[in-house]
């Protein structure tokens, strides 16, 4: 494991929410003189909270296709990530504090569903700066472990002031050939001569390559797990929609329907055999069928809340017309290849 068992995540029940922290320092080393009580110290709270994009089944409905990374943002969805925080380096010197510099720290990470090599971009940022600050330059170590590399080209040495600006990509690449699951780890060193050095470590969301077959030519890819994804595309389809609306609102479980809290997402499953029972029992092929209808299911068929798993009212099943059943077998598809929801993979229905 090496120096990824220094991971400190918390993830809440949902899986949708992030707590990242910051170590308060790296052992402290020589950087030019080491005699004299000088040193540096970064402080600052918490790397903030992660939240996801749609916090409501309205704002799944409207989010954008592009995650902008502006401070305050700190959100991620299936394959973007946006992590903003501040910090400050304090230059001390016999106990007593010569100089501040307050800098910022941005992180835009965006994945690709269609291949196992994606980038970050990190950007450190100085806002301002009082007394002895002269001289202190960043360098930041940036890894991932397992079959993930990192090839960091993020700037090294240079000078970090008040109005300096080092900005640098990170290109990960996973070797995978089934699937793999990490996060990075980021380790930031600050110096300045004369004093010892500084800095902090953190890491990242963890991202999860794959190369399942289930996604045919689209071929391998990587997402943020931890993000459940919104199917939105039955809406359109009134008679579908109708039917999923009526079997999430009976409940009790209301499977598929979005919750902040306690919520109950459907989650994908690529056992044919299951699907096959699941519609047989919603769907007989005994029952007599109007012209021009097919029999619709909800949950879907190829999902672990299927009518062969759950009892009713938790699911259900209508007339809907064979021009909107023609339709919806593609959809989920074309979602599930999107999102790259693996067979286990939570995701929600917005009708």
């Amino acid at each position: 494991m090496g120096i990824h068992r220094r991971i400190v995540t918390t993830i809440a029940a949902t899986g949708s929410a992030l707590a990242l922290l910051l170590s308060p320092a790296l052992p402290a080393q020589a950087a030019g003189a080491g005699a004299g009580g000088g040193a540096l110290t970064v402080t600052g709270a918490g790397v903030p909270a992660l939240t996801p994009t749609s916090g409501t089944a309205a704002a799944a409905v409207a989010q954008a296709s592009a995650l902008p990374c502006r401070p305050g943002v700190n959100k991620f969805n299936r394959t973007q990530v946006c992590m903003v925080f501040d910090r400050t380096v304090n230059v001390v010197r016999n106990g007593r504090t010569e100089g501040t510099l307050r800098f910022r720290v941005v992180q835009a990470m965006q994945l690709n569903v269609k291949s196992r090599t994606f980038t970050e971009t990190v950007t450190l940022k100085g806002l301002a700066a009082v007394g002895n600050t002269g001289g202190i330059t960043a360098t930041l170590a940036v890894s991932c472990g397992g079959t993930c590399r990192a090839a960091n080209h993020f700037p090294q040495g240079r000078i970090l002031g008040a109005r300096s600006t080092i900005q640098g990509n990170v290109t990960y690449t996973d070797s995978t050939t089934t699937q793999h699951t990490a996060a990075n780890l980021y380790q930031l060193t600050l110096t300045k001569p004369g004093y010892t050095r500084g800095g902090g470590s953190w890491n990242s969301l963890a991202h999860r390559c794959d190369a399942s077959r289930a996604f045919g030519r689209q071929g391998a890819g990587c997402v943020l797990p931890s993000y459940t994804p919104f199917l939105l595309t039955m809406k359109p389809l009134p008679g579908i929609a109708a039917n999923i609306r009526r079997i999430q609102n009976a409940g009790p479980h209301h499977y598929g329907r979005y919750a902040a809290s306690g919520g109950h997402p459907l989650h994908r499953t690529t056992s044919s055999a299951l699907e096959r029972a699941n519609r047989t029992t919603a769907c007989p092929g005994n029952r007599p069928r109007p012209t021009g209808k097919s029999c619709d299911e909800y949950p879907f068929a190829k999902t672990r809340e299927g009518a062969s798993r759950t009892t009713r009212p938790d699911w259900g099943w209508a007339w809907v017309p064979n021009t909107e059943q023609n339709q919806q077998g593609g959809r989920i598809n074309a979602f599930f290849m999107a999102n790259r929801v693996l067979d286990g993979d939570a995701f929600w229905v917005v009708v």
